[in-house]
């Protein structure tokens, strides 16, 4: 994977230091059609940035079920929902060039 990151730098700019916990990348839906079940995630493929706020509240509250469960559909969907955390689309993350 190759990163520039003097253009992550900008990018993230936008969003400047924020106590607010956010997590950016490229989001996917899982059965979105069934509003009791379906849910956003991050994929993990073309990367995702995590504040230091969703960091702290992931690391005390979000363990995945087993060592082979999709681990960016439960910690990057389930999780962040559960804990309120903002999921934000970005293109830029994109996984496939």
């Amino acid at each position: 994977m190759f990163t520039s990151v003097e253009r992550l730098q900008e990018f993230l700019s936008c969003y400047g230091p924020t106590k607010d916990p956010i997590a950016l990348g490229e989001r996917y839906g899982f059965r979105l059609f069934d509003h009791d079940v379906g849910y956003n995630y991050l994929t993990g493929g073309g990367g995702m940035v995590l504040n230091r706020g969703a960091v702290e509240l992931l690391s005390k509250d979000c363990k995945c079920p087993s060592i082979d469960y999709p681990d960016d559909m439960y910690i990057m969907g389930l999780c962040l929902s559960k804990l309120g955390i903002p999921i934000l689309h970005s293109s830029l993350f994109h996984q496939v060039i």
